[in-house]
């Protein structure tokens, strides 16, 4: 049995060809086959959506609709002035809202302008919570996702990775614990256990140099942190006395800063006549009665403890000269 029906109309004949379907579908319009009279206007449009015409035995069948179309190349693009730079702009380069906290109901500034604004705040190294929005009687401020995203529209990945570290940087430093190497040519930073016992020199895990916790600096080598105190506060030139404490020693008995000239690191002060090592600074008159076992734990003579006494007495004292 054929399927297929003519439908005659004043226009042009349509021939309907069933499609099968297994189930009822709800968005099918019934139509009473044996009664199924179409009325189809001529159009120059091409289809775009084919209604069902169901049948009562389940069969489907397909005729075409016109359609309906619009144009819009003829309406204008919405534009508007900037009230900075004064000039022309699509709606498009107004961005609605930087932040939730903005209370204009409207942008009047372009986003042109707002990049170049938050461009100058960032190469000045302005703080982010200065950073607000330009419209008028708005003081919200510009969240960092918002600025991050002007920038990546801008293609300035320069300027997004400088304003990147400055907020890790902002952030890390927040942090007491947190410490910078003191050398600019590390540029490494690392946390510190800054509790009451811990030690105040750290040492930089990437160049493994010594760095003062507390005054943030290159570590003061032969001082303690309370010296190291002591010698800023000094009358005495502070660069002299850096040098004193890198090229002398000072006398255990007397305080005197004395400058090893040549010989042995058998000492003996021109001042006071006290003789001590100049590596350990033990009395050296323990040395030549106890033995060379005397020596501090760190100095180069103390492994030699097997020598006599006999020699060491034999030992010329070192010249020496007072500072």
């Amino acid at each position: 049995m054929s399927m297929s029906k003519t439908i005659n109309t004043s226009q042009k004949k349509l021939r309907l060809q069933p499609a099968f379907s297994n189930r009822y579908d709800n968005h099918h319009l019934p139509v009473n086959r044996q009664n199924a009279q179409l009325s189809v206007k001529n159009s120059r449009s091409q289809p775009l959506v084919s209604l069902p015409i169901k049948a009562n035995n389940g069969l489907h069948r397909y005729v075409s609709t016109p359609h309906l179309t619009h144009s819009t190349e003829n309406i204008p693009e919405l534009t508007r002035e900037c009230t900075i730079c004064l000039s022309e702009q699509t709606i498009h380069e107004f961005h609605q809202y930087y932040s939730d906290e903005c209370e204009h109901n409207e942008r009047t500034i372009c986003d042109t302008c707002m990049y170049n604004y938050l461009k100058s705040l960032l190469e000045d190294l302005i703080d982010q919570n200065k950073m607000r929005c330009l419209e008028p009687n708005c003081l919200a401020v510009i969240p960092v996702t918002s600025i991050r995203y002007i920038f990546m529209l801008r293609n300035n990945l320069q300027l997004f990775d400088r304003y990147d570290r400055q907020i890790t940087h902002r952030y890390l430093e927040q942090n007491r614990e947190f410490i910078w190497c003191a050398y600019n040519t590390c540029g490494s930073g690392q946390f510190h256990d800054m509790g009451v016992s811990s030690n105040p020199m750290m040492t930089c895990i990437k160049c493994s140099r010594h760095t003062c916790v507390y005054h943030r600096n290159q570590w003061h080598v032969g001082m303690t942190c309370q010296e190291y105190d002591q010698l800023k506060r000094s009358p005495i030139d502070y660069d002299t006395q850096l040098w004193l404490m890198k090229h002398s020693k000072i006398c255990p008995n007397c305080h005197s800063y004395i400058q090893k000239i040549s010989g042995c690191d058998h000492m003996t002060c021109r001042r006071c006549g006290y003789q001590f090592c100049w590596q350990c600074l033990v009395n050296y008159r323990n040395i030549q009665r106890y033995g060379l076992g005397q020596h501090k734990d760190g100095c180069s003579h103390r492994p030699i403890y097997y020598r006599s006494l006999n020699n060491l007495s034999s030992h010329r004292s070192t010249n020496c000269h007072i500072l």
